[in-house]
């Protein structure tokens, strides 16, 4: 496994008011490059907010709130991982 071209047509990968997509030509190692990315950006933003949420206050009022708020920084760590090992080829 390395930089092989990924073997599909043009996949949606987003849709809002206009489609956007991954053209056919992306290699594994490009997809795997800008997930990463996403991931890292993904993660310090959501950091932040469990920054607030962890605000005495606002845990006092919102527990289950914040509760929440970790298991999905929790999910994206998995994610971030699983990310992270496929582009070293481990996965």
């Amino acid at each position: 496994m390395g930089n092989e071209t990924v073997a599909i047509k043009s996949t949606d990968l987003l849709a809002f008011n206009g489609h956007y997509s991954v053209p056919a030509d992306n290699t594994r190692e490009d997809l795997l490059n800008d997930a990463g990315c996403f991931m890292a950006s993904a993660m310090a933003m959501f950091r932040k907010e469990l920054e607030v949420a962890d605000r005495p206050a606002i845990n006092a009022i919102e527990p289950e709130l914040a509760a929440r708020l970790w298991g999905v920084y929790h999910l994206l760590q998995m994610v971030q991982g699983i990310t992270e090992a496929a582009h070293r080829g481990d996965v």
